[in-house]
């Protein structure tokens, strides 16, 4: 997902799946007026991000290296590095941060806490995916 939500009332490709916006923002202001710091990123193929894997989702089986590399750049800096992390990954961005640490336990072992709502459903999206293309 973008970092913002989805970004379906924009028109396509987005309104192909649906015509709706979902905004994240209003979850990340809540944070921060609780004085969490807060650091977003699009997962590839989303937002502003780049293309990879021929400019297909994987819903979280390839974006997962996303969570990992976000994850190491935090581990890595002189500031954030010094802060308690805690995860919260929404939607897409759950199903691939379930995914970043299964594979890669060790990293994740200082994260406090994991909050990640609205995970994916495979068989959702395969329904909605499949009534988009007349497939019942």
């Amino acid at each position: 997902m973008c970092r913002a939500g989805f970004p379906g009332h924009l028109g396509e490709p987005w309104s192909g799946f649906d015509a709706v916006e979902i905004d994240f923002v209003i979850q990340y202001k809540h944070l921060t007026d609780a004085g969490y710091n807060v650091l977003t990123y699009d997962i590839r193929n989303h937002g502003n991000s780049g293309a990879a894997n021929g400019g297909l989702s994987g819903i979280g089986c390839w974006e997962w290296r996303d969570c990992v590399g976000v994850k190491k750049y935090v581990d890595s800096h002189p500031q954030l590095s010094k802060m308690r992390v805690g995860l919260y990954s929404q939607c897409m961005g759950g199903n691939s941060q379930y995914h970043a640490i299964h594979r890669y336990p060790e990293l994740f072992e200082n994260v406090a806490c994991m909050c990640s709502p609205m995970v994916v459903s495979m068989s959702a999206i395969y329904d909605a995916f499949s009534e988009l293309q007349g497939i019942r």
